[in-house]
C-alpha cells in the first residue's frame, strides 16, 4: 500500500480559496451522528483516517494541520505538526459540547467557564499557516 494513502476521503476539508480555485489543505474532518450506529471501531477508524491525513499534508505543505472530529454534539480538536524530520504530533486542542436542544442553548451561551477551545483560539490561531496563504 502507498504510505500517502490517496484513497482516503475526508468527510470534510478546510482549505484555502484562491480566486474560484481550491488552494492548500489547512484541514480536515470526520462526522458521525453519534447515535446507536456510531460504535468505537468506526471513531477510531476516523481517527487513523486524520491522523494518516494531515501527516500526510504536514510532509507536503510543511505547515501545522487542523483536524475536528464529530461525533454527535461532541466535536474534538486536534492539531497535527511536523517536529522533526520523521516525528509528528497529534495533539487535541480542545472539545465543545453543543447544545442539542434549544432548551440547553442558555447555559452553553452564559457558562461562566467557557469551553477551553475559546479560552485557547489565540494559541490556535498562531499555530496555523496564515503566513503561508497566498493573498
Amino acid at each position: 500500500m502507498d504510505e500517502t494513502a490517496p484513497e482516503i476521503r475526508p468527510d470534510a476539508i478546510i482549505s484555502t480559496l484562491v480566486q474560484l480555485k481550491f488552494g492548500r489543505h489547512l484541514g480536515y474532518g470526520e462526522v458521525k451522528p453519534g447515535d446507536n450506529s456510531t460504535t468505537t471501531q468506526s471513531l477510531c477508524v476516523d481517527t487513523l483516517k486524520l491522523t494518516v491525513l494531515s501527516r500526510n499534508t504536514c510532509l507536503k505543505n510543511e505547515h501545522p494541520i487542523l483536524a475536528f472530529q464529530i461525533n454527535g454534539f461532541q466535536l474534538i480538536f486536534y492539531v497535527t505538526q511536523r517536529i522533526h524530520h520523521r516525528f509528528y504530533t497529534m495533539i487535541e486542542i480542545g472539545r465543545v459540547k453543543v447544545p442539542d436542544s434549544l432548551l440547553s442553548i442558555q447555559s452553553f451561551c452564559y457558562s461562566e467557564k467557557p469551553p477551553n477551545i475559546v479560552t485557547r483560539y489565540p494559541d490556535i490561531l498562531a499555530l496555523l499557516p496564515f503566513r503561508a496563504i497566498p493573498k
